[in-house]
């Protein structure tokens, strides 16, 4: 670490060490504050059992190719588009990864159990980007895991109703801020912007309802083995 910082004609933000075997809790110690001492407040440590699981929950598709022996681009730029791209996936294989950004209480809680308000509009949007973009984030925005997108289908049909689904979730999240600007959806009044606490009318209760089931039968329309619904 002393040597990068010395070399670096910048300031060094962070250090990540990936190491084959385990590592103790003394030796992560030592290494945080060896960092400490230079400076740097961001270590990421992980063993190697770490470093396969966090491959396997961020970049699995990655992980495969791997195994398979194909070899990696050394450019930046290729290795980006490698990561990127998925092109051994038939359309059923994208769109079995792509339907796990719909198992989420946002789709499958009856509205009027939903307990975070401002956790299911985020949970909307998150899987609006995560649908066109590929880029699946957590509420707080870290990036979860890559994911096919819809530009990573062959078939145009399928292309064309996955085009759909964006759009019915896109309805879905207007009809919600809708409800907040005509009062069918009331905060409580405390003044606390992140409160979990709505009042709602059985009108928008159904209304969204309605919404994401018909969100849930038009995905299932490419992939029938899909099952989830409202609970």
């Amino acid at each position: 670490m002393l040597k990068a910082v010395q070399a670096t004609d910048g300031t060094i933000d962070a250090f990540k060490f990936v190491c084959r075997a385990a590592v103790s809790d003394a030796s992560r110690t030592r290494i945080e504050q060896a960092a400490a001492s230079l400076g740097i407040a961001n270590v990421t440590i992980w063993s190697g059992v770490e470093f396969e699981e966090n491959l396997r929950l961020r970049a699995e598709y990655l992980l495969h190719r791997f195994a398979q022996g194909i070899e990696f681009p050394d450019a930046l730029s290729g290795i980006r588009r490698f990561v990127d791209d998925f092109p051994d996936l038939t359309d059923s294989e994208a769109l079995q990864l792509m339907a796990a950004v719909f198992d989420r209480p946002a789709f499958y809680t009856p509205f009027h159990q939903e307990s975070s308000l401002p956790a299911f509009q985020q949970g909307i949007e998150d899987t609006i980007g995560a649908l066109n973009t590929g880029i699946w984030r957590t509420r707080e925005g870290d990036e979860i895991r890559r994911i096919p997108s819809i530009h990573h289908l062959r078939d145009l049909h399928t292309r064309e109703v996955l085009g759909k689904v964006v759009r019915q979730v896109d309805e879905l999240r207007r009809s919600f801020v809708d409800g907040l600007r005509d009062g069918n959806i009331k905060r409580c009044g405390c003044g606390m912007p992140s409160c979990p606490t709505y009042m709602l009318t059985h009108k928008i209760s159904e209304e969204l309802d309605r919404a994401r089931q018909k969100i849930l039968m038009t995905f299932r329309c490419v992939l029938p083995s899909f099952k989830l619904s409202l609970r």
